[in-house]
């Protein structure tokens, strides 16, 4: 709780000094927000696992933290994508990723990244195909992971094969697209989602690519709370020349294929499961608290695999 307070604080702190830099039009709007953040410290925390599966009752004021500490560290989960910094640890967490540990080491040290946490990788895979693990887990859990499945469908239904029951559950943290580098782009909708599994897409498509080497914007959180989202079409012309030769010299380019906000994710997940493309039924999606990047979400297993 104290540590949850004090990143309120060290963002109030930010969003004061970014406020000294707007135009008085936006003065009084950021001030506004500001001020919502402060009130936020008093939140009252609900249980995280309530069980409840009405989707539109979103809980708000949840962090990393409260949503990762409440995940049992008796069970056994798989952690999708821990890259250098998984967010569960403890003897029975396995961890699936695109490369080994060895590798993954390699990868943080030439983005300049601790090598000091990057976990023994139990499952690997270059595709990102978890059909290789022939085992089951109390429950999965990914971060920042699933905006980058090009199927998203088929990554959803390789998550509950992973899953022993109807008690078990899938656990996201995801960026929320209006307040990351993907802020000018427009939600991911349901005919695309289908689309994609449809046509079996297997990496990320030309268009997002260059979404996202020439059309994103920056990404800081608290530049995008207060309304200052930068230009998108600066540079356009150099950008998109490097976005055209990513996608012609390398043959997987890591992307987002998806944008999501806390809504969208969940009428997509509703739909999903309503017309059977998945039998994981979302429980809850918790809103992106002020100043934050991502918001959380549960999907449960809920048809017999």
């Amino acid at each position: 709780m104290y540590s949850s307070l004090m990143n309120k604080m060290h963002c109030t702190k930010k969003l004061t000094l970014k406020i000294l830099s707007l135009s008085p039009g936006a003065l009084q709007i950021a001030k506004s927000l500001r001020d919502k953040l402060r009130r936020s410290r008093n939140f009252s925390r609900k249980t995280l696992l309530d069980n409840t599966e009405d989707s539109k009752n979103f809980q708000l004021a949840m962090s990393r933290h409260l949503f990762t500490s409440s995940i049992d560290p008796n069970l056994e989960y798989l952690e999708i994508g821990p890259l250098h910094n998984p967010q569960l640890e403890g003897g029975n967490i396995k961890y699936f990723d695109l490369m080994n540990s060895e590798n993954l080491k390699l990868k943080a040290k030439e983005h300049g990244l601790s090598t000091l946490r990057v976990p023994h990788i139990d499952y690997f895979d270059e595709n990102g195909d978890l059909s290789i693990i022939q085992r089951e887990f109390d429950g999965v859990f990914s971060s920042h992971v699933i905006e980058h499945q090009p199927n998203l469908i088929k990554h959803l239904r390789q998550v509950a094969n992973l899953l022993k029951n109807t008690d078990s559950s899938y656990f996201l943290i995801i960026p929320d697209h209006r307040y990351c580098f993907d802020h000018f782009l427009h939600p991911s909708n349901l005919s695309e989602v289908v689309g994609a599994f449809e046509d079996d897409v297997k990496k990320p498509p030309k268009h997002k690519v260059i979404e996202h080497w020439a059309l994103t914007a920056h990404n800081d959180p608290n530049r995008h709370w207060v309304g200052d989202h930068g230009e998108q079409f600066t540079d356009l012309a150099s950008r998109w020349a490097k976005a055209l030769n990513s996608y012609q010299e390398k043959e997987y380019n890591d992307a987002h294929c998806w944008q999501f906000t806390p809504e969208s994710f969940s009428q997509i997940c509703n739909a999903l499961y309503e017309l059977e493309y998945i039998d994981l039924k979302l429980v809850k999606t918790w809103d992106t608290n002020f100043g934050d990047i991502e918001f959380f979400a549960q999907l449960k297993l809920s048809r017999s695999k």
